[in-house]
């Protein structure tokens, strides 16, 4: 999912908040209060530390997913979908309830244009899990990884389109170097890269109408889940094997790696919300790109993908706007902290 952005002026003082005298005070701090000040700022690098762990290991298990859907071969990808579907919901009502947010959703369940909103969300997500399954599958894991290294950009591009946000001129290059990355490789390869691209494309979907509903994410996933959960069932039980008892009979093993299924789902998202929750956004940024590279590397080192002249060419493309729009946005965001600073002095 995408976080959601702030700018680093209200986040700078997020850890540590610390008074200061006024300005003709010559009071001097005692000892008591220096030592609080201490363990404040100790208890805020240790919160910082543990979000930046969890982020890193949210990111990893991402990343590393490809091994476990490998292991899922003999399921048919509708079927995994299914069951994903199925084994995750019951988590995230239990993360509900541990997070104390039954009553909020109950709240959001009586608001027709949340559910609405969120149902649209639920069809595009389910779309990305598909293409991403079969990416897996058909020895494609390169190009979920190219989706995802562009992501950033098509959230840029839907912002234009439907937010009708404008680009500065850095953003506009790094759009444009992407775009003839890309262009390249399907020019080098002689076919257009539809999956990474359809990957990219929903996935941005998602996140832009998830901005547009003020709604939290754990919440949101969970009435994603369950507005697909009824079709989820609904074909386990009139299609798919995997829910008879002579499957569970002859094939434990893969159906234990099922239910897991449900625990990768629930698991990294809640790492994920402790992290945003204890570390800038801006960092969280930069550990977004852990998922995509750990995919690159399976797809090159373990699974054999070529790595051609024209992919390298297009990843290159893609890596550098991508440096070029985080020390970019960087800069911009710190700028925009200077002058609110300015001004409220």
């Amino acid at each position: 999912m995408t976080p959601p952005t702030c700018s680093s002026a209200e986040v700078s003082s997020s850890f540590i908040s610390e008074e200061t005298p006024g300005a003709g005070s010559a009071e001097i701090p005692s000892v008591s209060t220096t030592s609080a000040s201490s363990r404040e700022r100790a208890e805020a690098n240790r919160h910082f530390n543990t979000g930046i762990l969890y982020g890193c290991l949210a990111y990893i298990v991402w990343g590393l997913i490809p091994l476990y859907f490998k292991l899922l071969t003999d399921i048919p990808t509708l079927d995994i979908l299914a069951n994903r579907i199925g084994y995750s919901l019951p988590l995230l009502f239990l993360l509900v309830w541990w997070l104390g947010k039954g009553q909020s959703l109950l709240a959001n369940l009586k608001k027709p244009r949340i559910v609405g909103n969120l149902a649209l969300c639920a069809l595009l997500l389910s779309t990305n899990w598909y293409l991403f399954l079969y990416a897996t599958f058909s020895d494609q894991i390169m190009q979920s990884s190219l989706a995802y290294f562009m992501l950033p950009l098509f959230n840029v591009l839907f912002g234009v389109i439907f937010l009708k946000e404008k680009l500065v001129p850095f953003q506009v290059f790094c759009v444009g170097l992407a775009t003839f990355g890309v262009s390249v490789m399907t020019v080098g390869a002689g076919v257009f890269p539809w999956l990474a691209i359809s990957l990219a494309t929903t996935f941005a979907a998602y996140g832009l109408v998830h901005k547009i509903t003020p709604v939290d994410s754990v919440l949101a996933l969970t009435i994603e889940m369950m507005s697909t959960f009824p079709i989820a069932i609904a074909f386990l039980f009139w299609q798919s094997p995997t829910v008879t008892p002579e499957f569970w009979q002859n094939h434990l093993s893969t159906g234990l790696l099922l239910i897991l299924g449900g625990f990768l789902t629930a698991a990294p998202l809640l790492m994920f919300i402790i992290a945003t929750k204890r570390v800038r956004l801006i960092t969280l940024g930069m550990l977004q790109y852990i998922a995509p590279t750990i995919q690159f590397f399976l797809a090159w080192q373990l699974y054999g993908e070529a790595l051609t002249w024209d992919k390298l060419f297009a990843f290159g493309c893609i890596w550098m706007s991508l440096v070029i729009f985080m020390v970019g946005s960087s800069m911009a965001a710190s700028r925009a902290s200077k002058s609110a600073n300015s001004l409220r002095v």
